[in-house]
């Protein structure tokens, strides 16, 4: 629906002129852009409740449509499409607009009760030690779990892992861990140092138990964000295929999987250094360097929010295309993606909450010109 439309529409909404036609209209919008179908024992005034939230919330992302949906910005050949996301008590909205004069469209959202479904991921993940044993830290017991080095490993009340310093400890040898997130699985750690670590789906971290040395190195597949304990006389630094990233104490995030076209560095606190090849640059708070290959380098302005949705327990996509959200999918979900036919070109823009079920992803996705198939841990893209 053309947003001077809708704006309009609701103007006249709010005003008591609009006609009954106008006013079926809107509320057919309405009840398209609910995730989930009402409860069956939902009452009248529970649905209508949660109407009102909707349409408060189309209200809001009208007002702000200039940082919500930036539609000037891009353009494609065929189909352009914003979709703003509000996810409250399982409703939400999808907004969709095409590049075509003049026709009014309100998509339908179709009942898909019997399509398969698949689970988000939840906190997993495998902790290998300096002798070369693992532990499956989704099933250890709360505790100590080893002793490495100067360090004693701990699982604490809400399944996260700390490593604590053993006060008077003699110094000895590095020797380093690594900490493995499967697709569909995340994990948060405490370094020795007191750095924090949030490791995002299919995720490795190596680091030393310890950090008796002049520096902290880590090294970093995947994504990951970091909280890192303030020490000058320390500089934290970490390692991926593309980048190495200095800092002293701060907060950012890194980007570095394998089969992303490029390394993002974003930082939301403090000042690092990230280097790649030969290029070396300093980036402050709000920015992001990205690489593309070793020797290349660009800084530009961040959106911090979406850098760290998945850490935040949600997904937010900024004008991304529909392969750029399947690639999160499949490491969110442990699916693999198939595409038929040619790869629709639509952009996105909104947000989706990490807890829903697949099938309330694709629900939402569908409501453009996208459509999806669920064959056991596949899912099938295709256009409509």
């Amino acid at each position: 629906m053309d947003h001077s439309f809708l704006r309009e529409l609701l103007k006249k909404y709010r005003e008591g002129k609009a006609s009954p036609d106008e006013i079926k209209l809107l509320h057919t919008y309405y009840d398209a852009f609910e995730l989930t179908e009402a409860d069956q024992t939902s009452s009248d005034s529970a649905i209508n409740e949660r109407k009102g939230r909707i349409k408060y919330a189309i209200d809001q992302a009208i007002v702000h449509q200039e940082q919500v949906l930036p539609v000037r910005k891009f353009r494609l050949r065929t189909w352009l499409i914003a979709a703003a996301l509000v996810l409250a008590a399982g409703s939400g909205i999808f907004w969709w607009m095409e590049n075509r004069p003049a026709d009014t469209q309100v998509a339908e959202v179709s009942s898909r009760s019997s399509r398969p479904d698949i689970a988000p991921g939840t906190n997993r993940a495998v902790l290998v030690l300096a002798d070369g044993s693992s532990v499956l830290l989704d099933d250890a017991e709360q505790g100590e779990l080893s002793r490495q080095a100067n360090a004693i490993i701990n699982k604490t009340a809400d399944g996260q892992i700390v490593y604590e310093n053993q006060t008077g400890a003699e110094l000895v040898p590095l020797v380093y861990n690594t900490i493995s997130t499967p697709r569909a699985g995340q994990y948060r750690l405490t370094l020795t140092d007191g750095t924090k670590v949030w490791l995002n789906a299919a995720t490795s971290l190596q680091f030393p138990a310890s950090f008796p040395g002049k520096e902290r190195r880590v090294k970093l597949t995947g994504e990951a964000y970091f909280e890192v304990a303030s020490n000058a006389s320390q500089p934290f630094i970490v390692e991926t295929p593309q980048q190495s990233i200095e800092v002293l104490g701060t907060h950012f995030n890194v980007n570095a999987y394998e089969e992303e076209t490029q390394t993002k560095t974003t930082l939301l606190e403090g000042k690092v250094k990230v280097q790649t090849g030969s290029s070396v640059r300093v980036i402050k708070p709000g920015e992001q360097a990205a690489s593309m290959q070793p020797g290349s380098l660009r800084v530009s302005e961040a959106d911090t929010e979406e850098a760290i949705a998945w850490k935040n327990g949600y997904f937010k996509f900024n004008k991304a295309d529909i392969q750029t959200i399947m690639r999160q999918l499949e490491r969110w979900y442990d699916v693999d993606v198939e595409y038929q036919g040619a790869v629709p070109t639509d952009l996105f823009v909104g947000k989706i909450n990490r807890s829903e079920n697949i099938s309330g992803v694709l629900r939402i996705l569908e409501l453009s010109k996208v459509q999806f198939k669920i064959v056991n841990r596949k899912i099938i893209v295709g256009n409509k």
